[in-house]
């Protein structure tokens, strides 16, 4: 293949807006569809390459693996070795343990599968996890195992059937993602085979190439239709879905109609974007890292000057490893195949050593204590127990043995339980929400262990208003008709049902960063009726309480470990005003209204420092989410049953 600068120049526009997405820049909610940019790339380069030597009687599949070898993994290699001295000094023992999994799935080629499995709502953020990123290469990765042979089998035994093949495995796999993006959000976000789609419309367009002429115009279509993406999307879309449509085909649109011989492949094939485009593997790689580590030294948040020194290291990381580490790697006169081959051999299987050790031993808790000054030490000790406290709720939920559990499904089995405990128990009362309600449900373990029949019907990231994907409330209401629930108690997190100082949909980012002013949140009021429509299609079965958004204090609890028990934590000006404003809507829309409402605020009555950390205990797990001690403390202040049994004349 010919090299076309507009391509590198095209990877530019992929890369940068990731950069700026991981960054929390305002103006790229949707940077992450930079991803789904490569990803059409690839398909399209790769098979570009196969056709190739396949039509010259060249194709090795040796080479092939030869050629990735090269191209991916030394400086993959460079920037895991780069992460582990910092890990170690910025990460605490239970993050740690994550990252050395991370490690070992990265050098192998599995952390989409790792990431899928083991970074639920409670773990660590991306903003946390400094090898997040590797997701995308081994979708890549795992996409070119078989994709070459099926390649080669289409071409030599039936030429005729090459477009309707790759054509019938994309389709199926946007099917497939479709369905996933409803019943599987997070499975279908990491995992390959919702992903292939993207990688076989690049390789369909390779296919279409010769057939068509450049224009500027759909071309220049293929821009705007990425940048709209970039511009309108958030993170709460599923994806892939239909929405990934607009970036993959505005990238392919790009491919097809694009040359220097026209403005927009003109303009692509400028210096600069050209000269991102050549370093922006290493620019993806080493941007995620650098701002994982930065954000873990400076939890308060990292002001805009800070962001900006930040993106020039990373640029100079970039360049540096692009100059002396990609290019001599991808030069067969300087790197032989058999070097590649045992060095890349070597390096996966110290990291894969390495990672194993500490991602599946105790996350280095032992030596990593012996270090700690004795008044770190205790903090330390606290979150950690905690969030694996935490760790074992999420992965096995509540569960007595008997009819006090929680639930994410409600399948046959769930069902028939639930009708059983309400034969032996009578109705019982149901805890519905989000993350927030699996706190409630732990409220209700902890302090009414008298109650024999309680279930939570909870969900992380499941809430009325959002896209309730693969969440059990659509089923909810085919269970109260039968009289299963006398009582159902609802809670979510507060910050969803807040705009931001820009009038969008309040995220988990705009809360990071203790040391900054709380400015501009104000009631998301569009939300707020969908939850009421929600609960008021509940009502007429059995009594509904909205227990309601809590006061979050968003205190980084990473940066509590370097602090210490005893810093003087506050809330942030404006803080308490803003939830409170929040929990007064809120009141005010159920005045008229079926179902009750009680203020958790209230109830709470939240006191920094001392309703963080008083040094016996760590009773918030994250920003806005209560530990297991939490629960118990914060419990036996709602007295939460008593409000059950007022709602019910019980």
């Amino acid at each position: 293949m010919r090299y076309r600068p507009e391509i590198d120049g095209l990877r530019a526009v992929a890369v940068l807006p990731v950069v700026l997405f991981h960054a929390g820049v305002p103006g790229f909610g949707g940077g992450y569809v930079g991803v789904d940019v490569f990803f059409v790339i690839s398909g399209f380069l790769i098979t570009g390459l196969l056709l190739q030597d396949i039509q010259d009687d060249r194709f090795s599949i040796l080479t092939f693996y030869e050629r990735r070898a090269r191209r991916i993994l030394p400086a993959l290699f460079v920037v895991m070795a780069a992460c582990i001295p910092f890990a170690v000094a910025l990460m605490l023992p239970g993050d740690i343990a994550l990252f050395g999994r991370s490690v070992l799935a990265a050098g192998t080629f599995w952390s989409n599968i790792l990431f899928w499995l083991e970074t639920g709502y409670f773990a660590p953020t991306a903003e946390e996890l400094p090898l997040l990123h590797t997701w995308s290469l081994s979708v890549e990765e795992q996409f070119y195992i078989l994709f070459p042979l099926i390649l080669l089998a289409l071409v030599r035994w039936r030429r005729s059937w090459l477009v309707p093949g790759l054509l019938a495995m994309a389709l199926a796999s946007f099917a497939l993602a479709l369905w996933g993006a409803r019943a599987w959000p997070v499975a279908n976000f990491f995992l390959s085979p919702t992903r292939f789609w993207e990688l076989l419309a690049g390789a369909l367009c390779t296919v279409a190439m010769p057939k068509v002429r450049a224009h500027w115009l759909p071309a220049a279509a293929g821009l705007v239709m990425i940048a709209a993406a970039i511009a309108a999307y958030h993170g709460d879309l599923p994806f892939p879905s239909h929405y990934t449509l607009l970036p993959v085909a505005g990238t392919c649109l790009v491919l097809l109609f694009a040359s220097e011989a026209e403005p927009v492949g003109r303009t692509l094939a400028l210096r600069g974007p050209v000269a991102v485009g050549l370093v922006s593997y290493s620019l993806y790689l080493w941007h995620q890292p650098v701002l994982v580590f930065a954000r873990m030294r400076w939890p308060d948040g990292l002001h805009w000057t800070a962001l900006v020194a930040l993106f020039a290291l990373t640029g100079a990381l970039a360049w540096l490893s692009w100059r002396f580490v990609e290019r001599p790697f991808r030069q067969r006169d300087r790197v032989s195949r058999d070097a590649v081959f045992g060095l890349s051999l070597a390096a996966i299987g110290s990291f894969s050593a390495l990672g194993a050790a500490v991602g599946y031993g105790d996350g280095w808790r032992t030596p990593y204590y012996a270090i700690l000054p004795a008044d770190r030490r205790a903090m330390v000790r606290m979150i950690d127990a905690e969030r694996q406290a935490n760790a074992a709720i999420e992965t096995e939920g509540f569960d007595d043995g008997a009819c006090v559990f929680s639930t994410a499904t409600l399948d046959p089995e769930t069902r028939a339980r639930i009708r059983d405990c309400r034969d032996r128990f009578g109705p019982g009362v149901m805890v519905l929400g989000d993350s927030h309600g699996v706190d409630i449900m732990g409220v209700m373990v902890a302090t009414a262990p008298e109650e024999p029949f309680v279930v939570g019907i909870v969900s992380p990231g499941c809430r009325p208003h959002g896209p309730l994907r693969g969440c059990p409330y659509a089923d909810t209401v085919d269970l109260l008709p039968d009289g299963d629930f006398r009582a159902i108690v609802f809670s979510q997190a507060a910050f969803y049902l807040l705009r931001n100082a820009d009038g969008n949909a309040a995220t988990r980012t705009d809360f990071v960063g203790d040391a900054l002013p709380f400015d501009g949140f104000t009631p998301h009021e569009k939300r707020i009726e969908a939850v009421v429509d929600y609960l008021e299609t509940l009502a007429p079965h059995a009594p509904v309480l909205w227990l309601g958004p809590r006061l979050e204090p968003h205190v980084n609890v990473d940066s509590m470990a370097w602090r210490g028990c005893r810093y003087p934590y506050a809330l942030r000006p404006g803080q308490r005003d803003a939830f409170a404003r929040l929990d007064d809507a809120v009141a005010k829309r159920l005045e008229s209204s079926p179902v009750a409402y009680v203020s958790q605020q209230d109830l709470v009555d939240l006191r920094l420092p001392e309703d963080l950390t008083d040094c016996e205990g760590l009773y918030f797990l994250d920003g806005d989410h209560y530990s297991a001690a939490g629960e118990r403390r914060f419990g036996l202040r709602m007295q939460l049953m008593d409000r059950v049994r007022h709602l019910t004349g019980g």
